[in-house]
C-alpha cells in the first residue's frame, strides 16, 4: 500500500512539476536543474528529468543564443565563463565612454532643424544594441556556468 501511494505522490509531483516547467523562466530553469543535479540523484527518474529540463532550457535559448557543448576537447566551461565575462566588462567600460559622447545642442545649433534629434536617437540606438550585446555575453556566461 505504501509503496503504491509513494509512486502515485511521485507521479502526482512529477506532473505538477512538468506543468510549472513548461512555462518556466531560463532561471528557473537553471536553479531545477541544479537541484536536479546536485540533490535528486537518489529518485526515481532523475537522470531523465535532468534532461527533459536541459532540453525546455535548450528550446529557450535555441532561438536566442546558442550554447556550446562542454567537453574535453573544448575550451572548457571555466575558460568559456571567464573569456564572456570578460568580455561583459570590456563592453560595460565602452559603454560607459560612448555614453561621454551624447550629442550636445551647441554641436548642432547650426545644423538644420531636426538634425539634433535625429543624432541623438541615433546615440540612443548605439547604446541600446551595445547593451543587448552586453546582455547576450551575461546570459551565455550564466547559461554555461549552470551547464
Amino acid at each position: 500500500m505504501t509503496l503504491t501511494v509513494n509512486k502515485d505522490l511521485y507521479r502526482q509531483w512529477r506532473q505538477n512539476l512538468r506543468n510549472h516547467l513548461c512555462h518556466a523562466t531560463l532561471d528557473e530553469l537553471h536553479a531545477e536543474l541544479a537541484v536536479t543535479n546536485d540533490r535528486d540523484r537518489c529518485w526515481p527518474g532523475s537522470e531523465e528529468r535532468a534532461k527533459w529540463i536541459q532540453e525546455l532550457i535548450d528550446e529557450q535559448t535555441q532561438d536566442d543564443l546558442p550554447l556550446p557543448r562542454i567537453h574535453l576537447n573544448g575550451s572548457g566551461k571555466d575558460n568559456l565563463v571567464r573569456q564572456l565575462t570578460d568580455s561583459s566588462g570590456d563592453l560595460r567600460r565602452a559603454l560607459d565612454t560612448i555614453r561621454l559622447s551624447y550629442p550636445h545642442g551647441r554641436d548642432y545649433y547650426t545644423a538644420a532643424d531636426g538634425t539634433l534629434t535625429r543624432a541623438v536617437e541615433a546615440h540612443w540606438e548605439r547604446l541600446t544594441r551595445l547593451e543587448k550585446l552586453i546582455d547576450d555575453f551575461d546570459q551565455l556566461a550564466l547559461a554555461i556556468s549552470n551547464l
